[in-house]
């Protein structure tokens, strides 16, 4: 026996080579190596896994969502289609400004969410990168907006009144930047490249409707309006509000 006990110990190790067992990493969380880029897969929600996400538009040549396998339509038969280009991770939506703008329509109407846009402005004027506007009338049950002096909007409605978090200064023209915003049931907050933008907001309604959601404007009444001029990309909606590290896995 004594003479079989080197040899056993030789194959275990060629074993442990010839399976790989020597990379083996146990327990419920590992950490990765050093070459390779593991994320939380209910965090970056890639439409196969996450039962939170309602619909993502990558916009790789195509205006479909990831989730549903559904194309986005433009808003009017008169209207351009948006065009692609280069984006932060892959291709991206061009938009001009002028009449390009999709509508989808979400396959519920979520009282949590988490609503995420990669934007690219042009210049510095109001334009609305996604909103879900409500009913007939001029208000949007939700909305991701900019107007001048760099500002970011977040747009509500609470049945009666918009109410909106304002940040100036915040959305350069000219540079790709990662905007989130949530709302659980009565706060609301707004993260600019995964980083939580301070705010004094108030527990407050949202109510919504069946009313699509539009990407790359806004709609008053039965005008649209706001066009986007520049690039959108990564357009996720969650029915839920997405912790802090995971919006910044979201803006990585």
């Amino acid at each position: 026996m004594r003479g079989w006990l080197p040899l056993m110990l030789v194959l275990l190790g060629g074993c442990d080579a010839l399976f790989g067992l020597d990379d083996l990493h146990t327990g419920p969380y590992f950490d990765a190596p050093p070459d390779r880029d593991f994320r939380d897969v209910r965090a970056i929600g890639d439409g196969m896994s996450d039962p939170r996400l309602l619909a993502r538009f990558d916009f790789e040549d195509n205006y479909e969502d990831a989730v549903s396998g559904q194309a986005a339509t433009c808003v009017s038969a008169a209207a351009t289609c948006p065009g692609f280009t280069d984006g932060v991770h892959g291709r991206a939506l061009l938009l001009d400004g002028v009449d390009d703008c999709l509508q989808f329509p979400l396959p519920s109407l979520p009282m949590h969410f988490t609503i995420a846009v990669r934007i690219y402005r042009n210049d510095d004027v109001p334009e609305t990168a996604v909103a879900k506007p409500y009913a007939s009338t001029a208000f949007d049950s939700w909305q991701i907006d900019t107007a001048m002096v760099r500002q970011l909007r977040y747009v509500t409605y609470n049945g009666s009144a918009e109410r909106a978090l304002l940040f100036d200064d915040v959305v350069e023209p000219g540079a790709w930047l990662h905007v989130a915003v949530t709302y659980d049931g009565g706060m609301k907050a707004a993260y600019v490249n995964g980083s939580a933008l301070t705010s004094s907001s108030v527990g407050e309604g949202v109510i919504t409707d069946g009313s699509a959601m539009l990407i790359g404007c806004d709609r008053d009444s039965a005008q649209y309006s706001r066009m986007f001029s520049g690039r959108l990309d990564e357009v996720v909606v969650y029915d839920e509000e997405l912790g802090p590290p995971e919006i910044a896995a979201l803006a990585q």
